[in-house]
């Protein structure tokens, strides 16, 4: 076996050898600006403001810091949140570690829907859709009942059973609409044929499901439809637990 001449290697310092490290990171375009998809945890904001936190997901985790200018920006989020970190990748002298000094973040998946749903919330009751003086009074004795659901959904079957068994004298007809996914537009119309059959209640029914299932019930034009009501509306629209900005709306 050949004997390696050591004297021959270079020697550096420490820190010469990180800071080289570091420019090499810096130097690389695709590491000077990206971003990163995974689940905050480690969570330590300085009392000077700054953020440490790691960013993970089921294989591997990445150093994160946030100078307190840049963190000042974040949305609330704490350990176990899904986000989106956007920065550029560094070295951090001290410990050697290579990280991601990220300028902003975005709240990702349910994340992302609970924040538009608190700002929709807030956009809406400064209209004064929420107000009780705008609702209508439910009558104690409908006898004409709108439904406004999925033909084939939990929601709307429950509601017919029940008036089934407990009024058979009220008259209930069906307007059909689709309640999940991207279909605003849809419920929207349903509920206009609702309006137009001059019903003495709207029932806009919905079975459980997620926060994701449910949220178009939180869609302004939604929303709007059910504040703008010419008769009483009840929502029926996920178990108690939910709560939609239709909800809010509603008679």
């Amino acid at each position: 076996m050949i004997e390696r001449d050591w004297s021959r290697v270079p020697v550096v310092g420490v820190v010469r050898l990180a800071n080289y490290i570091r420019r090499k990171l810096e130097g690389d375009a695709k590491l000077a600006m990206l971003g990163v998809e995974g689940e905050i945890s480690n969570l330590r904001v300085q009392s000077s403001g700054s953020w440490n936190f790691d960013v993970k997901d089921r294989d591997a985790v990445l150093t994160c810091f946030a100078y307190p200018s840049d963190a000042a920006t974040f949305p609330a989020a704490k350990n176990g949140d899904a986000v989106v970190v956007y920065g550029k990748v560094s070295i951090f002298e001290k410990s050697s570690k290579y990280q991601l000094v990220v300028r902003h973040a975005a709240l990702a998946g349910v994340g992302a829907l609970h924040a538009r749903y608190e700002e929709l919330r807030k956009s809406l009751e400064a209209e004064g859709l929420f107000r009780e003086d705008r609702k209508r009074r439910i009558p104690p004795y409908p006898f004409r009942v709108a439904l406004v659901g999925s033909p084939t959904g939990d929601g709307t079957r429950d509601f017919r059973t029940q008036a089934k068994t407990r009024a058979p004298h009220v008259d209930v007809r069906l307007f059909e609409t689709p309640v999940q996914g991207d279909v605003a537009p849809q419920i929207v119309a349903a509920l206009q044929r609702a309006y137009a059959s001059a019903p003495d209640l709207v029932v806009l029914a919905r079975g459980g499901g997620s926060f994701e299932d449910l949220f178009v019930f939180n869609d302004a034009r939604v929303v709007r439809a059910v504040a703008n009501a010419p008769v009483p509306v009840v929502t029926a629209i996920g178990h108690e637990s939910n709560t939609s900005l239709a909800d809010f709306a509603a008679s």
